[in-house]
C-alpha cells in the first residue's frame, strides 16, 4: 500500500469510512437486499476473482520486465486504426509518430 491512510486522516475516520462508505461492501449488500444472488454465490465470486489475481500476479512476476525503450510509453494506448499521425513531445523538436508496429521517435 503505497499510503496508509494515516497520514492525513486519523484511524477513526479510515475506519469510519471503511465501515459506512466502502463501495464492495455497499455492492454486496445492495445484492443481498434486492435477492439478486445469495451469500453462497458472492463467496463464490470472490473466491473466484481472488484465484484469478492470483495467477495474473504470478503470471506477471514470471514475465520478464518490459523492454527500456521511450515508444513503450504509447503502445497499448490507441485501439489499431484509431491512431493519431504525430504525438507531440516533451519539448518542440521531440514528436513521434505512428509506424505499423508501433510509435517512433523523429
Amino acid at each position: 500500500m503505497s499510503d496508509p491512510g494515516t497520514t492525513y486522516r486519523t484511524r477513526e475516520e479510515v475506519q469510519n469510512m471503511r465501515s459506512k462508505k466502502d463501495p464492495i461492501a455497499g455492492l454486496k449488500a445492495h445484492l443481498l437486499e434486492f435477492n439478486i444472488a445469495t451469500e453462497e454465490e458472492i463467496k463464490a465470486f470472490d473466491k473466484s476473482a481472488r484465484k484469478y489475481v492470483d495467477e495474473q500476479v504470478k503470471l506477471a512476476d514470471a514475465s520478464p520486465p518490459p523492454e527500456a525503450k521511450m515508444s513503450i510509453l504509447f503502445e497499448d494506448v490507441y485501439v489499431p486504426g484509431s491512431e493519431i499521425p504525430v504525438l507531440r513531445g516533451r519539448i518542440r523538436d521531440d514528436s513521434w509518430s505512428f509506424e505499423k508496429g508501433g510509435f517512433a521517435y523523429k
